[in-house]
């Protein structure tokens, strides 16, 4: 069923309301049974944290390839 297709009365029909909206009786059920209209914020990421996650390579790893380098080559990094 295509919602564009519908006329407004087959549509108000189909969601049980009318042009006058939900009584507060049928709003209180909906909340209990749907929870209430609220988009959850997710996590957002920054774009260091896409790029080492696509190409599988991570600042912590870099330190430490960096480090032993050093280490084993015996170059002061101060």
């Amino acid at each position: 069923m295509k919602w564009e297709d519908l006329l407004i009365n087959d549509i108000l029909n189909n969601l049980n309301t009318n042009l006058n909206g939900l009584s507060d009786e049928k709003t209180q059920k909906r909340i209990l049974k749907y929870g209430y209209n609220e988009l959850i914020e997710k996590k957002k990421f920054g774009a260091l944290y896409c790029w080492e996650r696509s190409n599988g390579f991570s600042i912590v790893k870099a330190t430490t390839i960096a480090f032993s380098v050093c280490h084993v080559s015996n170059i002061q990094l101060l």
